[in-house]
């Protein structure tokens, strides 16, 4: 993901999908890039990248998706 910034990653891909949907609702456009296994899609963590531009925001609106979270 050329030119994107990583925000966070998270081995439950649907609270990834849940977040994605919240920053999008918020005008900031996020890409998912799933990083489990193939045999095993319940193994790995999957990553969420924003905008470099975006990425103070994203990280504001993550707090606020999910307070007390960190990257």
């Amino acid at each position: 993901m050329e030119n994107w910034k990583l925000l966070c990653s998270d081995s439950r891909q649907e609270h990834l999908y849940l977040l994605r949907e919240f920053l999008e609702n918020n005008e900031i456009k996020a890409e998912i890039m799933p990083k489990t296994d193939s045999v095993f899609p319940t193994v790995g963590e999957s990553e969420l990248y924003v905008q470099p531009e975006d990425y103070s925001k994203a990280l504001q609106l993550m707090e606020e998706f999910n307070p007390g979270s960190t990257q």
